[in-house]
């Protein structure tokens, strides 16, 4: 396991990571970015599931180490419009359970 250090709320915080973090991707335009870079740099592997093209959620987050959440042309109440919306709620009840969970949105 690769141990790395972050600043969560102020403090110093060691995350263990085997290798991959799931990343649910709402909109081709958006991506990770410099968090990818940052990520990749611990020795770590972004891996997207991209439901804007149809990619399937997982129905867990298997070994995964962290869950990481992009902005989109959703709102959560768009459960009818966005089926998928209700695997990802699922999804991420489950990481908050078992691992850090991390939802990014652009400002526009």
């Amino acid at each position: 396991m690769a141990g790395n250090r972050s600043r969560v709320a102020g403090r110093n915080v060691k995350i263990k990571c085997m290798g991959n973090i799931l990343v649910l991707q709402h909109a081709e335009c958006e991506s990770l970015g410099a968090i990818e870079q940052a990520i990749a740099s611990r020795g770590l592997r972004a891996e997207y599931i991209r439901t804007f093209a149809g990619e399937s959620v997982p129905g867990s987050i298997g070994d995964a180490c962290a869950l990481i959440v992009m902005g989109g042309p959703m709102s959560v109440y768009e459960k009818d419009r966005y089926p998928f919306l209700a695997d990802e709620l699922r999804l991420i009840r489950q990481g908050i359970a078992a691992e850090p969970v991390v939802a990014c949105r652009a400002a526009r």
